[in-house]
């Protein structure tokens, strides 16, 4: 899948403005004008078939995705056609057996666990056909899509009826929502169109009252004494609290101001929220759940809550407040956890004996001893009309993931919060609207032993045999002068694109370190290709191509080139032909370094051992250099040994 971000086209505008259809005894039937289909729960997207062009999908953010399965089979489709430029409104989703729900495609299209056969694309509408916009009925749109469409597996209508009664609409909820787990219907009818999803309820306690969204935004409205956002809890049979979501639709204008008098029950307050003892329980209504982990809470009278760690549990998708309920009380069994129908809760983990959890927890002890790097980029500060969700979408892509629970109060504490649950070896601090700090990681300590040729069921923790005699590989410059002269080229070519564009523009289309809006990956690598020394730049010069690539997009590639190949303005030094030596494993000494002017030189000369890399003896394993090794000749020089600890940042 190639994957880029455009901010060219927005798409929210093509999307129906739907009301809630509260029952389906509600609906008014118009036989030949009603219409009726069935609703993934997905992605709403826009796709655009090109035959001399790229064919992609556009979501509403702006993520623009080809070159996978799904739509690749939809343009083979096409391409019999005479049509060379075709729109459509789907909605792209996962499917295994039966469709899933958002958070499984969102982890299937672009998680750790991608998995591309599984994504498939629902139709509902046919915007245009080389360029004419298509104004024919529903039920002659659909017709005309299906005969191009036979024959597809991963790409469909959605179902979809001209219901005659009442009955017909029913069936088909009937037999697609409930017997499929499809999210509801959309109904068409006359000039309007509405929504209707099944729902279930759940009576819950409230045990806070909220000052901030998840994202971290502050609710205005409750420095003006008005409660907009409540957090609820169910309770466990020991009368442990489980946290279960917060809930902000279904209160009115007038219930804000009401719920502010729970203030006296106030028992202790962080950045986020103002905790209340347990003493109102009200109903809650909602479509479905999600997994999460949960935390548990006991509340101590005088003392308030205190944490028991966190529990395997679901939150509530689109959580209502309907009603309160003062003939519940709050007590294990009226407020139980198994109110949440089976179906809806985390599928359960294998039993396992004693000896395999003991296995388990010495496996766990080996990884988090490992000495792997922990890199931590460069912090991202969000500006006040910045949106988190845009943000996220974005690291997303890169293949960031994060736990918004799991915030900080500096850069540190975030990384440490995130390390303890997701042993990864790389982080991207941002900096919140509220001051305080999360960090997404990405790459696990796992996968990068992968990468290193490890296995990690051979990370035995035991003493390591004395090495014996080996042939050392020696190079004559450090990888912290690749960093160096990368930065300094770089800086460069940025100010080559400034004399084309504004600091704002480049600042949009910049996504990440090595990702430009409108930049593929084969068009970088194609740029890469006609520099002359690519040995200069060692294992970083994915750091460049991005700046190269936009260079040449905007005829400047020719200065871009000069000054990359020359190398006149920036220190340059090939590493030297490998050099065997047999002997007991000692690293010999840096080489003479060629630079004239030594208090000039990036990578003055020191006396410390060094790696085949060049990487410093006390920067193993931190050097970003590290990740692509693939001769571990430094485990000659750093030896394993019987106690090791995870790498500290700080």
């Amino acid at each position: 899948m190639k994957e880029s971000f455009s901010q060219d086209r927005k798409i929210d505008e093509l999307k129906p403005k739907m009301a809630t259809l509260e029952s389906l005894d509600h609906l008014d039937v118009t036989p030949d004008e009603t219409v009726v289909t069935a609703k993934l729960d997905g992605e709403f997207t826009l796709l655009a078939y090109d035959r001399n062009g790229e064919s992609y999908t556009l979501n509403k953010w702006g993520h623009h995705r080809s070159d996978f399965p799904a739509l690749n089979q939809l343009v083979e489709k096409i391409n019999q056609t005479q049509y060379k430029h075709v729109e459509f409104l789907c909605e792209l989703y996962a499917f295994d057996t039966k469709p899933l729900k958002l958070p499984q495609f969102i982890s299937l299209i672009k998680g750790e666990h991608q998995d591309l056969n599984k994504i498939h694309i629902a139709i509902w509408d046919l915007l245009s056909i080389d360029g004419k916009p298509i104004t024919e009925p529903f039920d002659w749109k659909m017709q005309e899509i299906e005969t191009w469409l036979k024959g597809c597996t991963h790409v469909a209508v959605v179902p979809h009826i001209l219901p005659r009664t009442l009955q017909d609409v029913k069936d088909l909820w009937n037999n697609y929502v409930v017997e499929q787990g499809y999210e509801g219907l959309v109904i068409h009818n006359r000039n309007r169109t509405y929504k209707i999803k099944p729902t279930l309820e759940v009576d819950a306690v409230v045990i806070g009252l909220n000052k901030k969204t998840s994202y971290g935004k502050e609710l205005d409205l409750f420095q003006q004494g008005q409660v907009t956002s409540i957090k609820l809890a169910l309770m466990q049979p020991d009368r442990t609290f489980v946290e279960l979501s917060d809930c902000a639709s279904g209160i009115t204008a007038d219930l804000r101001t009401v719920l502010w008098k729970l203030m006296s029950f106030k028992v202790s307050e962080d950045h986020k929220t103002v905790h209340i003892k347990p003493v109102v329980v009200c109903t809650l209504q909602y479509t479905d759940t999600f997994p999460k982990r949960r935390e548990a809470l006991k509340f101590v009278e005088g003392e308030g809550y205190k944490s028991r760690g966190y529990v395997p549990f679901v939150s509530l998708r689109h959580p209502r407040l309907i009603r309160f309920r003062p003939d519940k009380t709050v007590n294990p069994q009226d407020l139980r956890l198994t109110q949440i129908p089976e179906n809806r809760l985390p599928k359960p983990e294998p039993q396992r004996t004693s000896k395999t959890e003991h296995t388990e927890v010495k496996e766990m002890e080996k990884v988090s001893q490992i000495e792997a790097p922990r890199i931590v980029k460069p912090l991202i500060t969000m500006n006040p009309n910045d949106r988190f969700e845009d943000l996220l979408q974005k690291l997303y892509v890169e293949g960031w993931r994060v736990n918004s629970d799991l915030k900080g109060n500096t850069i540190e504490e975030a990384v440490e919060n995130q390390a303890k649950v997701f042993p990864c070896i790389e982080f991207q601090p941002v900096k919140l609207l509220d001051g305080r700090y999360i960090a997404f990681h990405r790459t696990s300590v796992e996968e990068w032993l992968k990468h290193q040729g490890e296995k990690t069921e051979l990370l035995v923790l035991e003493p390591t045999p004395k090495p014996e005699p080996k042939t050392i590989k020696v190079k004559g410059e450090g990888a912290d002068a690749y960093w160096q002269r990368n930065s300094t080229c770089v800086d460069y070519l940025k100010k080559l694109i400034l004399t084309k564009m504004s600091e704002e523009e480049l600042r949009k289309k910049t996504l990440g370190c090595h990702n430009i809006e409108g930049v593929t990956e084969e068009f970088m690598d194609d740029a890469w290709k006609k520099v002359e020394h690519p040995e200069w730049f060692g294992h970083s010069d994915y750091y460049i191509k991005p700046y190269l690539a936009l260079c040449i997009a905007l005829e400047l590639g020719d200065q871009a080139y000069k000054f990359l190949n020359e190398g006149t303005a920036f220190p340059h030094k090939p590493p030297e032909e490998a050099t065997e030596v047999t002997e007991t494993p000692k690293i010999e000494q840096d080489l003479p370094c060629e630079t004239e002017e030594c208090d000039r030189c990036p990578d003055p000369c020191n006396d410390e051992e060094r790696c085949g890399l060049g990487v410093r003896k006390s920067m193993t394993g931190k050097d970003e250099a590290c990740l692509t090794c693939q001769v571990r000749d430094c485990e000659a020089l750093n030896p394993t040994k019987t106690t090791q600890k995870q790498t500290t940042l700080f």
